[in-house]
């Protein structure tokens, strides 16, 4: 799964009401997290994310966990659950 020494991870961000939020508000919020992936070197790469009314699921390659906590921090998103992904199907 990993190349390049990057695990795949599912992140779950609580951000209630983001997927009504206007486009300036959600490109503001992806504005943040593209500088805080300049910042880190590549240790972090974002593949996508899925906007709800609950919040944002996002898939994310890292080298670790941490790597994935860090980005949050220097986003000033906020961060919920981490999930390392085993195998993606199909595969």
């Amino acid at each position: 799964m990993a190349q390049d020494g990057l695990q795949t991870f599912v992140i779950e961000r609580p951000i209630p009401g983001v997927g009504s939020f206007p486009l300036a508000r959600k490109e503001g919020i992806s504005r943040a997290s593209n500088a805080a992936i300049a910042q880190m070197e590549g240790k972090v790469e974002w593949v996508h994310s899925y906007l709800t009314e609950v919040g944002t699921v996002c898939i994310y390659r890292a080298t670790d966990e941490g790597q994935i906590a860090d980005h949050a921090q220097l986003a000033g998103a906020p961060l919920g659950p981490i999930t390392a992904v085993d195998r993606v199907l199909p595969d």
